[in-house]
């Protein structure tokens, strides 16, 4: 399909848009959950913070700032990675603009700390990362 310039396209269709939903479930569980963590720790959250920065746009899963230590922290969830060379792109855009995202809500940041949570699924344990440190450093 290469030489010829054509791109395979398949979608899987699950009860309309009910499956959806269940995804947008998933990930507004996995979000709040987070927050739920990260503020008795004395994060400030932001959830689904959407920007346009000189042609650049996107949404931010948790955007944190903790204002002791001035350090903002970028967070994107996922219970399905369907491309993970495309959610990694956009996350890199993210982190890069995370002190711009963050300047306009009144945040100073010394610097950001960025992670990636993933559901704990058979598939993302399998196909997405190592699951233990053995096989990351092999």
């Amino acid at each position: 399909m290469v030489g010829l310039g054509a791109e395979l396209d398949v979608r899987v269709r699950w009860h309309g848009e009910e499956l959806d939903r269940l995804l947008d479930a998933a990930h507004a569980a996995m979000v709040e959950r987070l927050i739920e963590i990260l503020v008795p720790l004395g994060w400030q959250c932001a959830a689904e913070v959407t920007f346009v920065i000189g042609g650049e746009r996107g949404s931010v899963d948790v955007l944190a700032w903790h204002e002791r230590s001035g350090r903002l922290l970028v967070v994107e969830t996922k219970s399905v990675v369907p491309d993970l060379q495309q959610m990694l792109g956009a996350f890199d855009r993210k982190v890069r603009l995370a002190p711009t995202i963050a300047a306009r809500r009144g945040w100073r940041s010394t610097g950001v700390a960025k992670t990636i949570v993933l559901a704990g699924t058979p598939t993302n344990r399998r196909s997405v990362l190592p699951s233990d440190g053995a096989t990351m450093r092999r």
